[in-house]
């Protein structure tokens, strides 16, 4: 069977989409207004609940991070660390030939 090339791969087909509404339908009839089906499940039937929430939970749960990094604080710590190197002036090197008249001298 030729998979049709204009979807992206991992994308629903018409198909596939009409099966996921009618079993998401189905189990909204099933179990109820409160979820007491899932309630009776994860009561006789653990492993199987415990599945059922590992395959959907992580499709349905929309994760939103965020990270603050204040490059104020790391700058005035790399200026710290500055301000604690000792400054070396550099030392003009003597000459070999007044050092050499100097030992003769």
């Amino acid at each position: 069977m030729a998979q049709n090339m204009s979807r992206k791969k991992g994308s629903l087909g018409k198909r596939s989409l009409a099966i996921k509404d009618a079993i998401e339908k189905s189990f909204n009839r099933v179990n109820g207004e409160n979820g007491e089906w899932l309630d009776k499940l994860a009561e006789t039937d653990k492993a199987l609940y415990v599945q059922l929430i590992v395959k959907c939970v992580p499709s349905a749960v929309a994760v939103s991070t965020s990270v603050e990094i204040s490059l104020g604080n790391m700058m005035e710590l790399a200026q710290a660390n500055l301000d604690k190197l000792k400054v070396v002036e550099h030392q003009p090197s003597l000459h070999v030939e007044s050092v050499e008249d100097e030992c003769r001298g």
